[in-house]
């Protein structure tokens, strides 16, 4: 995974690995502060940027920004150190544009486990993947007075940190006793360490003896028992490679002399990067807010067709969703898309897509050919055959094309997202086959929560459900036999409302307690948000790219309801809804429209 840096200060300052010695620990007796692992495990988490001129900052108490003053300490400037906001708080600009992988954020602090007198270092979390600006390094004075900082010294520390890490846990509290086993190894260890901590108040052992047991630094329980197969006792990270051109011309004119880094190397050209869509749109739009400029999205890296006996849920929960699994837990799925659709009235034959990186390509190819062959049983089989795909635009409303790539990226990131959602969601439910329940409870769960991400108005929300069945029964009045018609296909529904026993009143009070301001604003599961995201920058993408036309309505079901068809319906698609039940659901749902 790739950490990058773009230096946006000529003379940009020092970046380092963050080192695991503090002088404070040191200075303990016997240097006995390194005994505690997760101390200089936490000192050595991440990389460090240095002060590269000596100053002192001196705040009188004020709270505008000239009340603090900044002093450099030798003959030399620095641009880094700067006094903005007021309030005592000191400003660094960091010199970099940080870019970190897909979905992950940079975590931006002060040096770990580095007190300063006088002054604290300010937190903040950044999402790095897709911004395409820079952000200052802020101290807040906790009390008027001057503080120096020394050449070299370190102002600031970052990692990055998974953006949708702490959403996936489910805390809980628990009773102790309802385990046995670590109750008692609990009490065994307190008892150690009372016994101890008493001899050490009372003067009977020193600091400095080996007074603490290892076990946590040996990775093993308080018994001798090793049970950490992966433990730490140091980090090592590695160093910024300096690649710019600066640099390589620094070291052809004065080999080894003022580098930042370690000494340059030839120029290397680095592996291809996957296209990130959503970093790509995002700053697409910051920086343009137009899509006249054509932004290149790769079509997917992996395509293929998947023959099967034995029904699609089968193929989906033996196929698709280990290798979903795997993508996690290979660490791909920050850089890969994956989305699937069920193919044809019959329900026998799933196509498969995959876009990432190209030298991932090989292994995941391997992979899903073990997969399928793994699949064989006399029940059930799959036939696995590779084909080409090419991205297909849609033509809106007014017969205005939407080809260009950022269309193509938006669309297919909402595929991707709600392959997520539907796959993490059949998982969490436990169920040992896809019911019709699940179905129906993912469909509209994603429909209802995704239409509030809109910011579209509840009439223009219930205009879309109309709009999303009616096309839904034109397709199935196409397909049938006898005469159909649209208006047929809609009394059916009604009568299929009533004969269905559904309490329309228990969805009015769904959709009033979905859709009202707070709801919108309520958290939701990390696969269910990314996929209100990517919705929601699909339909202002569209909104944006066309013309307006006087009515509202002929605007709404032409133009942007056409994607948010396409990305809704793939969603229902992916999850095994018919073409019928999905519009009867949306029908269901106009239905209980609140009464005025």
């Amino acid at each position: 995974m790739r950490l990058t840096c773009y230096p946006t200060l000529e003379t940009p300052p020092a970046i380092r690995p963050a080192p695991a010695k503090r002088d404070w620990m040191t200075q303990t007796p016997g240097r006995f502060a390194y005994r505690c692992l997760p101390l200089v495990i936490a000192n050595s988490h991440g990389w460090e940027v240095l002060v590269d001129r000596p100053f002192a900052a001196t705040w009188n108490g004020g709270t505008s920004a000239t009340d603090l003053q900044i002093a450099f300490l030798d003959d030399s400037r620095s641009v880094l150190p700067a006094s903005h906001f007021g309030q005592g708080v000191l400003s660094f600009q960091v010199g970099y544009l940080f870019e970190t992988e897909e979905l992950y954020n940079l975590w931006i602090m002060g040096p770990i486990n580095w007190p300063k007198d006088g002054i604290m270092p300010l937190c903040g979390i950044v999402e790095t993947d897709w911004i395409p600006y820079t952000f200052t390094m802020n101290w807040l004075f906790t009390r008027p007075g001057t503080v120096r900082f020394e050449s070299g010294e370190p102002f600031c520390h970052v990692f990055p940190i998974s953006r949708q890490l702490l959403s996936a846990f489910d805390p809980e509290i628990r009773d102790l006793e309802e385990v046995p086993e670590k109750a008692r190894v609990f009490a065994a260890w307190r008892a150690s360490r009372g016994a101890t901590v008493d001899r050490l108040v009372k003067g009977e052992l020193k600091p400095t003896e080996e007074v603490w047991s290892k076990h946590y630094l040996r990775g093993e329980t308080p018994e001798g028992e090793v049970i950490a197969k992966d433990h730490e006792t140091k980090l090592a990270l590695k160093p910024f490679l300096d690649r710019t051109s600066r640099q390589v011309a620094q070291s052809q004119r004065e080999p080894g002399a003022g580098e930042v880094f370690p000494p340059a190397r030839p120029p290397i050209p680095a592996a291809p990067r996957s296209t990130s869509t959503e970093r790509v749109v995002r700053i697409h739009f910051l920086e343009s807010g137009s899509h006249n400029i054509r932004i290149a999205f790769p079509d997917p890296l992996l395509s293929a067709v998947i023959d099967c006996r034995g029904g699609l849920d089968e193929l989906v929960q033996q196929v698709v969703a280990p290798f979903r699994q795997w993508l996690q837990q290979e660490g791909a799925t920050s850089q890969c898309y994956l989305w699937f659709l069920r193919g044809g009235h019959s329900q026998d034959r799933l196509e498969l897509h995959l876009h990432g990186p190209e030298d991932q390509g090989p292994n995941m190819r391997r992979w899903l050919e073990e997969a399928v062959a793994g699949s064989q049983t006399e029940t059930f089989g799959g036939t696995l055959v590779w084909t080409g795909y090419c991205r297909e635009g849609a033509t809106l409303g007014g017969g205005q094309p939407m080809m260009d790539p950022c269309y193509a990226s938006l669309i297919t990131v909402c595929l991707a997202h709600g392959c997520e959602f539907v796959l993490s969601a059949l998982q969490s439910n436990g169920e040992s086959r896809i019911t019709h329940g699940s179905r129906r409870r993912i469909f509209l769960r994603a429909l209802i929560s995704g239409l509030s991400s809109l910011g579209l108005p509840v009439e223009m929300r219930f205009a879309y459900l109309a709009y999303h069945r009616d096309l839904l029964l034109r397709e199935v009045v196409a397909h049938s036999s006898g005469g159909a018609s649209l208006q047929s296909a809609l009394s059916a529904l009604d009568v299929r409302v009533e004969a269905s026993g559904v309490a329309l009143e228990k969805f009015r009070e769904l959709i009033a307690e979905e859709w009202t301001d707070a709801a919108d604003q309520q958290p939701e599961p990390a696969e269910l948000g990314m996929w209100q995201r990517s919705l929601s920058d699909l339909h202002g993408y569209v909104s944006r790219s066309c013309d307006p036309v006087p009515s509202s309505d002929h605007w709404a079901a032409e133009r942007a309801f056409v994607p948010l068809f396409k990305a809704c319906h793939g969603l229902a698609n992916q999850s095994g809804l018919t073409l019928i039940d999905e519009a009867f659901w949306c029908h269901l749902l106009v239905r209980a429209r609140p009464q005025a």
